[in-house]
C-alpha cells in the first residue's frame, strides 16, 4: 500500500495549475428546464417578499422576509412532496438562524467586545446547519445560505419585540417560499435527474461519526475565520465565516478548493457589479427587479459553472443587505469581499490542517 501523503503535499497536489484551470471550466449545460424553473421560483420569491413586506407596516424586515423566501433554491430535483419537505427543514434552519443570532447579538450588547458571542453563534449555525443536511441528504446550495441569514441577523437588535419580528418576517418568507413552489410545480419537467458533472467524485455514504467531523469542521472553521477577522479590524466579520463555511462543505479536498477558487473569482467580479449598481442611487422598486433579476440568472448559470453563479449571488446578497441596512457608500461592497475572500483563505487552510488521514488516502489511492 502506498504511503498517504501529508497536509502539505495533498494540498499542494489539489493547487496543481492543472486542476486549477479545471475549476474554472464551463461544464455542459445540464437540466435546463429545471434550473431555469428554480430560477423563476426564486426571483419571483425576492420580488414578492422584498415588495409586500416593503408594503406593510414593517418595511425594514424586508431583508429577513428575503432570506425566508430563498429556500426555494433548494430540493429543485426532488419530486414536489420530497421537496416541501426540504423546504420544511431548510426553513426551520433558516428562521432559526435568525431567532438565536438576533438573541445573541441582544444579550452581548452589554458587554466589552459585544460581536464575539454572535460570531461564535454563527459559527455553531454553520456547523450545525450543516451537519443537519449532510444528515439529510439536502444538497445545493448547502448550508450557506442559512449561514448568510445568521449573518445578516448580526445588526443590532433592541428588544426580545426586535428578535420576535425578525423571526415572524423570517417565517413569512419561509412560508411564502413553500406556497410559491406549490403553485408554481408545473414549471418543472416531469422527470427529475440531478446533472452529474464530468469528472465529479462519487458521492460519500455518510455515517455518524463522518456527519459529526463534517459538522465539528466547518463549525472549527467559520468561527475561526469570523473571530479572525474582526480581530483583524474588518467591518463584515460575518462575510468571512459565510466564506469558510461554503468552502470547508462537502467531504472532498479538491472539491473544496476548486469552489474557494470560483468563490474567490465570482465574489470579487459580483463585488464591482454591486458597487456600479449601487451607484447608480437606484430606489427601492428598481432595487427589487435588479435582485429578482439576479436570482434568475444566478440559478440558470451556476450549473455550468460555480464563478458564473457567484457573480450574480453576490452583488443580489449585497444589494439584499443594503435594503435591510443602508449604508449610504459605495464602499460597502468592497469591504465585504475583502472580509469573504479572507474567509475564503481561512477556510482552505482549515480544510487542509482538519483532513483526516482517511480523507487523503481516499484521493491519493
Amino acid at each position: 500500500m502506498p504511503p498517504v501523503p501529508g497536509r502539505i503535499a495533498h494540498a499542494r497536489a489539489a493547487l496543481d495549475h492543472r486542476q486549477l484551470r479545471g475549476a474554472l471550466r464551463l461544464q455542459p449545460a445540464r437540466a435546463r428546464r429545471v434550473h431555469l424553473a428554480a430560477g423563476l421560483q426564486a426571483g419571483l420569491g425576492a420580488l414578492l417578499a422584498l415588495g409586500l413586506t416593503h408594503l406593510s407596516p414593517w418595511p425594514t424586515l424586508a431583508g429577513f422576509a428575503a432570506l425566508g423566501a430563498m429556500t426555494t433554491l433548494y430540493g429543485r430535483f426532488d419530486p414536489l412532496r420530497a421537496r416541501l419537505r426540504v423546504l420544511g427543514v431548510v426553513g426551520l434552519l433558516m428562521v432559526g438562524a435568525i431567532a438565536v443570532t438576533s438573541v445573541a447579538v441582544l444579550c452581548s450588547s452589554g458587554l466589552a467586545v459585544p460581536l464575539v458571542v454572535p460570531l461564535v453563534v454563527v459559527g455553531i449555525v454553520a456547523g450545525a446547519s450543516t451537519a443537519v443536511m449532510v444528515y439529510l441528504g439536502i444538497g445545493a446550495p448547502g448550508a450557506t445560505i442559512v449561514v448568510f441569514g445568521a449573518g445578516a441577523s448580526l445588526g443590532p437588535v433592541g428588544s426580545l419585540a426586535d428578535v420576535g419580528q425578525r423571526t415572524l418576517a423570517g417565517i413569512s418568507g419561509a412560508l411564502l417560499a413553500v406556497v410559491l413552489v406549490v403553485v408554481t410545480d408545473r414549471l418543472r419537467p416531469r422527470v427529475l435527474v440531478p446533472p452529474a458533472p464530468p469528472g465529479a467524485p462519487l458521492p460519500d455514504v455518510p455515517d455518524g461519526r463522518a456527519i459529526v467531523a463534517t459538522g465539528v469542521r466547518v463549525l472549527v472553521g467559520a468561527t475561526a475565520a469570523g473571530l479572525v477577522a474582526f480581530a483583524a479590524g474588518a467591518q463584515h466579520a460575518a462575510w468571512a465565516a459565510i466564506g469558510a463555511a461554503a468552502v470547508l462543505q462537502g467531504t472532498h479536498l479538491q472539491l473544496h478548493v476548486d469552489r474557494a477558487l470560483q468563490r474567490a473569482l465570482g465574489t470579487a467580479g459580483g463585488a464591482l457589479v454591486a458597487a456600479g449598481l449601487l451607484s447608480l442611487g437606484l430606489d427601492f422598486w428598481p432595487t427589487v427587479v435588479v435582485v429578482a433579476v439576479l436570482q434568475v440568472v444566478t440559478e440558470v448559470t451556476i450549473g455550468r459553472s460555480y464563478a458564473l453563479g457567484q457573480l450574480t449571488v453576490t452583488p443580489m446578497a449585497l444589494l439584499v443587505s443594503e435594503l435591510a441596512a443602508p449604508s449610504g457608500g459605495a464602499g460597502l461592497p468592497l469591504e465585504r469581499v475583502a472580509d469573504t475572500l479572507l474567509g475564503v483563505v481561512l477556510g482552505i487552510l482549515a480544510t487542509v490542517i482538519l483532513s483526516t488521514r482517511a480523507q487523503r488516502a481516499q484521493h491519493h489511492p
